[in-house]
């Protein structure tokens, strides 16, 4: 797998790990959250290890709204869910281009709700009962009955009732308090599970007015929480503030998140964390004095347009988005500093950053003669020169001397070429230096470089989109990426794994991989690798000279070359079998989708479940009206959303 991809699929993991978290698990309403949250997010090029996936996701309020919707939607088997596109993800999802607009249904759906029942709603005295005494005759009140959460969200306009929350009151974990003044009126709504507030809401789902806040400090300083609202902050001396009335000297244990919409909120002069420090949201009154950070330091948007006088941060220094247009002179970094999307303009004087250096889409055109970093990303930038003297000593470790120059008007590198990884793609490169060195990826996809030097050192190299490509080298240790160029190369080359969607040739070569070579449409070179998959390949006919342990095939391949070799064959999520028995069935039938149908039995661990699981889902895609699937198994392992699935009701419950 390539470096690339694997990174990729890593962004993936931990989107999905963060809605699963966002709806405490409930596995279906986070695979549905992906398909409209998630895919935004991640299409905007947003990633949960760095802060630009936070800059969006942090307004977690909003994604649990769109939760909310998605939940009875799913309670209440909205027909729209069964209009599902050929990989079983409803199509009304995959419309939206941005959270706002997902957003935006969400809050049309509840409306409509709420237009519908209009009449306000009676409770009893079983449907609500007194939690927290607040004083001055205001209580917290705990809602009992899905009629306690209808009413407190016809009154405060948001979505907790309506079904979207009436399975949470039986959790004896969950409960639901609402904030009452002395006429028993709602002010706010906390959803607390087990020993951490969720949710503290408003009206229409905003964040609560400030002396609402305040009004809750009581409930907050009484319990051990573990996880506080985002507006209230506990200090190292156990006493709980809201974040608009802060003391002048702020010291936490853990992080400090601050980020409001409130404007010309007061900062304290002295923040100090042994955790990562966070302010965002509006403009602040003030900057602080001295900020230490045990952590990381993260400034975003308009809240300061400078740093603090006094700064010491243990991480990360990230600026991203920030109006920060100046870096004070001698400026030594700990960890990375990012400074991407930033008003940043030009670099200090005496610059060093241990980590990496992200410039990505600022206007700094050039690169001071004394800057010092790891690694530096200037991609969208006007920088058309880089000197290798700017990284710092090597320390040996992975990703230090890392160049990223995507879509930027790099033309030149002098210094040592050596680097750990480079990517160059899109931007105005055209040569690359003879004696290269790269211990892991070379990118150089979407660019006018003619030629991969044979005198070039490189573990791996991705050149996508690449127009009359030569490459020098015979063999390399790592993946090789060839989408949708046209290349020559020496007769034999090898490589771990090669990825050649739509790649031209100008003489075929013979390609050995130790993994695995994925092949699609084309004429088909020599192939020699542990794994041959074929299966993105639109044409059905596959002949060649090819050799593999593995071959996978899509199912309608009608024609396997006598020089196809291989000691099995997958056709789609079927189990492998002979290519004797493959070409055999392609004689008898003209096609091997028949190798889709059978039993499915063994013992725990032989991925029966899943094979099953896969199984249903590529038959549901077929559409075909009355069909009626049954499965037997005992346990179920598997829930298959979407589909009609005899047996499965109990599951569900």
């Amino acid at each position: 797998m390539s470096a690339k991809m694997e990174e990729s699929e890593q962004r993936i993991a931990r989107m999905k790990d963060y809605l699963l978290g966002v709806v405490n698990g409930d596995k279906v309403i986070a695979e549905l959250l992906f398909y409209c949250v998630g895919r935004v997010e991640l299409r905007s090029g947003a990633d949960l290890k760095t802060r630009q996936m936070t800059e969006a996701l942090d307004m977690l309020s909003e994604v649990i709204h769109i939760a909310d919707w998605l939940r009875v939607c799913v309670n209440e088997n909205a027909t729209w869910l069964k209009n599902v596109d050929e990989q079983d993800r409803p199509k009304k999802l995959l419309k939206f281009g941005t959270m706002a607009s997902i957003t935006a249904e969400a809050d049309r759906f509840f409306r409509r709700r709420r237009s519908s029942n209009p009449n306000e709603i009676k409770i009893s005295k079983r449907d609500e009962e007194l939690h927290f005494d607040l004083g001055d005759g205001w209580w917290l009140v705990k809602l009992l009955t899905a009629t306690a959460l209808d009413r407190e969200s016809q009154l405060m306009q948001h979505c907790i009732g309506q079904g979207a929350y009436d399975k949470r009151l039986a959790d004896e974990h969950a409960s639901f308090l609402s904030l009452r003044d002395p006429f028993g009126m709602p002010h706010a709504t906390l959803e607390i599970y087990k020993d951490a507030v969720v949710q503290f809401q408003g009206k229409q789902n905003a964040s609560p007015i400030p002396k609402y806040v305040a009004r809750c400090l009581p409930y907050f300083q009484s319990g051990q929480f573990a996880g506080l609202p985002k507006n209230v902050i506990k200090d190292v001396d156990g006493v709980v503030h809201t974040i608009y009335d802060l003391p002048e000297v702020l010291r936490v244990d853990g992080r400090i998140h601050i980020d409001d919409t409130v404007e010309n909120l007061r900062l304290p002069n002295v923040i100090e964390a042994t955790g990562s420090i966070q302010l965002g949201g509006r403009p602040c009154e003030n900057t602080p004095k001295s900020v230490k950070a045990g952590g990381n330091l993260i400034i975003e948007g308009v809240v300061l347009d400078r740093l603090p006088d006094e700064l010491s941060v243990a991480g990360d220094i990230s600026l991203r988005g920030s109006i920060i247009s100046k870096l004070p002179e001698n400026l030594t970094v700990s960890g990375g500093l990012y400074l991407d999307r930033s008003a940043i303009t030009q670099l200090p004087r005496g610059l060093t950053v241990r980590g990496l250096l992200g410039l990505a889409q600022t206007s700094v055109d050039h690169l001071p003669v004394d800057l010092r970093c790891s690694s530096i990303d200037i991609s969208f930038t006007s920088i058309d020169r880089f000197d290798t003297a700017v990284f710092l000593a090597d320390d040996g470790q992975q990703n230090s001397r890392s160049l990223k120059a995507c879509s930027s008007a790099l033309t030149e590198i002098v210094g040592e070429p050596r680097f750990w990884d480079i990517d160059l793609a899109g931007s105005q490169f055209t040569r690359l230096p003879d004696n290269l060195r790269v211990n892991s990826q070379l990118n150089i996809s979407n660019t006018a470089i003619a030629e991969i030097q044979g005198t070039i050192e490189v573990f791996s190299i991705t050149g996508k989109d690449c127009a009359g490509l030569h490459i020098g080298l015979s063999e390399i240790a790592g993946s090789l990426d060839l989408t949708n160029s046209h290349v020559s190369m020496p007769e034999t080359f090898s490589c771990l794994s090669a990825f050649l969607r739509g790649v031209t040739f100008v003489a075929a070569p013979r390609i050995n991989a130790m993994d695995r070579i994925v092949f699609a449409d084309g004429p088909i070179p020599d192939l020699n690798a542990t794994t041959v998959d074929f299966r993105p390949r639109q044409d059905t006919r596959i002949e060649g000279n090819i050799s593999a342990y593995y071959l996978e095939v899509a199912s309608d391949v009608d024609f396997l070359g006598e020089n196809v070799n291989a000691k099995s064959v997958k056709v789609g999520w079927a189990a492998p079998i002979s290519l004797s028995d493959t070409r055999e069935l392609i004689l008898k039938e003209g096609s091997l989708r028949s190798a889709l149908s059978g039993f499915t039995t063994g013992p725990t661990g032989i991925l029966g479940s899943g094979t099953l699981q896969r199984a249903i889902q590529s038959m549901s895609r077929t559409g075909q009206e009355g069909r009626n699937i049954v499965t037997i198994e005992d346990p179920p392992e598997y829930f298959v959303p979407f589909v009609d699935v005899a047996g499965q009701a109990d599951r569900r419950r």
